[in-house]
């Protein structure tokens, strides 16, 4: 990935050195963040499976100050005008993925939390998981519906013409 942006950045533009630094390191930084992301995910899921309820609190503070933390990044990045929730910037099969950890982290949760003194906790923590999922989802496509129209109309549009071009 660094070879292939280096020669992308190289053959389009002049990057003096201090720009160059400044993105290097936000990649760099960006990698580092994607990286924690997974490895808390996969971790808690695997420990709140492994150990059951005694790992509960540990998986929830971790999964807790992670997600704090991307929320603090995404916060900061929208505050700077930078749109973090355009559809193209997102991947179907990381997001996928993801998201069959993430059920199976509250499947591994409910598990762990069952016949605790309060198992109304762990039914609140999924009812409060897929409704946060079905609201987030759907403002994110409200939002976008818009520009993924458009784009859409844009991407038929040049379809169009180069099927005009074509058959002439």
């Amino acid at each position: 990935m660094a070879e292939f942006m280096e020669r992308r950045v190289g053959q389009q533009l002049v990057v003096y050195d201090d720009e160059r630094q400044r993105a290097v390191w936000n990649e760099g930084s960006a990698v580092g963040l994607q990286f924690v992301l997974w490895a808390n995910l996969v971790a808690s899921t695997l420990l709140i499976w492994i150990k059951g309820r005694a790992a509960l609190p540990y998986s929830l503070i971790g999964m807790a100050i992670v997600g704090i933390g991307s929320t603090l990044a995404v916060v900061y990045a929208k505050k700077r005008s930078v749109d973090v929730d355009t559809p193209k910037n997102l991947n179907f099969r990381r997001g996928a993925l993801a998201g069959a950890f993430h059920l199976l982290y509250v499947v591994g949760v409910l598990r762990a939390g069952r016949g605790a003194s309060h198992p109304d906790v762990s039914v609140g923590m999924v009812v409060g998981f897929v409704v946060a999922v079905v609201v987030m989802s759907s403002l994110l496509l409200a939002k976008n519906w818009n520009r993924m129209d458009a784009d859409f109309a844009e991407m038929r549009a040049a379809r169009r013409q180069r099927n005009q071009r074509d058959s002439a």
